[in-house]
């Protein structure tokens, strides 16, 4: 062969692979053998899809990307069970994935592109992402990445764009509990489980979408630092579980550091009102700046439970950050009472950045456009005069954020 062709070994594992790959194997498109390249130890395998490098992956192993641009993926749902895998891009290539629905509906969980299960963890780092959505004949939700007794995710100098023209119900990160797993958890109502850890530095997510949806009352801790938003969803959704009992001695704990967003549907979405049972929550936000569609909440709670059980459940705190937003910051809708809670209350207030509160030119963002995936690195970069500070989602003084804002506004 050619200089430019695999290895024959890695041409071989290739076949292998395809041979279990399923209906949809060998759709994805412009696609030269051997750019997914799976190493472990001194090994390398080459492969020409990602779903067959993860699925002949052992049990720590990492899959380079050794091209530029996009690729189609469209052999999902791609699973990672029992397994660390490391995606990342060769130096000095940016590698783009365009996640699509299978050709072929009635596949298994079609709209599902990336399933990390039972003590799985997956770390992407260097790489573009695109979902694309569609109407498709099926209920489910769309999402990213979806994690069911799972071990990690985390995500590092990663770009996501979910493209959803139609506002099916999307996210980039869904916690799930599937079906098989009820036996095995019926003993852990009370018991402690396992700690989901979900981590994003150096990122930048728009579209049409949540960013976190969870469907479970697993104990999970999300860290965003130095991550930049434009959502046409809400950054956090939170429907609870109907089915399992939370041991109240684990929490969802969010820690947002140094972010940057603009959020249609504000910060915080919990809706109980058919599920029932939620976490304990902890929610700090430090030095970052949230931008709130001017007709909604930061933070919305909706359930069958009293509004003093609903309010109990969420500890808020608030370092340094600077919330867009319009009263009520915090509401909440239950079965027995209401709760409100102004802008004003000294939480979504900061020292640094009140003499910004009540000037309405901060309030800039075209809400009526219908995709936010026009938002680019530029639109969070800070400026100081004319002079590029830092990148997404860090700043230091008002005068900074100041100028952000101005930028936004197009003066």
């Amino acid at each position: 062969g050619s200089a430019a062709s695999p290895p024959a070994s890695g041409a071989d594992d290739d076949a292998i692979a395809r041979n279990d790959e399923g209906p949809s194997a060998g759709t994805t498109t412009a696609v030269t053998p051997g750019e997914f390249v799976l190493l472990e130890g001194t090994t390398e395998r080459h492969f020409s899809s990602l779903e067959a490098a993860c699925l002949q992956a052992g049990k720590d192993a990492r899959i380079e990307l050794r091209f530029d641009g996009p690729r189609e993926v469209r052999d999902g749902p791609i699973v990672i069970k029992d397994k660390h895998i490391v995606i990342s891009a060769q130096p000095r290539r940016r590698p783009r994935l365009v996640f699509t629905a299978p050709l072929e509906f009635g596949l298994s969980a079609p709209t599902q592109m990336i399933r990390v299960v039972r003590d799985g963890s997956l770390q992407l780092n260097d790489v573009d992402i695109v979902m694309q959505v569609e109407q498709i004949p099926a209920d489910d939700d769309w999402a990213l990445i979806v994690l069911d007794r799972a071990n990690s995710i985390d995500m590092r100098g990663v770009s996501i764009r979910v493209v959803n023209p139609d506002a099916e119900s999307a996210s980039v990160v869904e916690l799930v509990e599937s079906a098989d797993a009820g036996l095995e958890r019926m003993n852990l109502a009370m018991e402690m489980r396992h700690v989901i850890n979900i981590e994003l530095e150096d990122c930048l997510i728009t579209g049409r979408c949540d960013l976190l949806k969870q469907n479970t009352v697993d104990p999970a801790t999300v860290s965003l630092r130095n991550v930049a938003t434009a959502l046409r969803g809400t950054l956090l959704r939170i429907l609870g579980d109907l089915e399992h009992t939370p041991n109240n001695d684990q929490k969802l704990t969010i820690q947002l550091r140094n972010v940057s967003a603009i959020l249609d549907e504000g910060l915080l979405r919990v809706d109980t009102q058919f599920a029932g049972e939620l976490l304990p929550m902890h929610l700090a936000c430090e030095a970052s700046l949230l931008l709130v569609n001017p007709n909604e909440p930061l933070i919305e709670m909706l359930g069958h439970q009293s509004a003093d059980s609903l309010k109990d459940c969420l500890q808020f705190e608030n370092t340094g950050s600077y919330f867009d937003i319009r009263d009520p910051a915090w509401v909440i809708w239950a079965d027995e009472g209401s709760f409100r809670q102004d802008r004003s209350y000294r939480q979504f207030g900061s020292p640094d950045t009140s003499d910004l509160v009540n000037d309405p030119f901060v309030r800039t963002v075209k809400w009526e456009q219908d995709e936010f995936n026009n938002f680019g690195p530029e639109e969070f970069t800070l400026r100081a005069g004319s002079t590029v500070e830092r990148s997404a989602g860090v700043w230091t003084t008002g005068e900074t954020q100041h100028n952000l804002w101005a930028r936004w506004s197009g003066s």
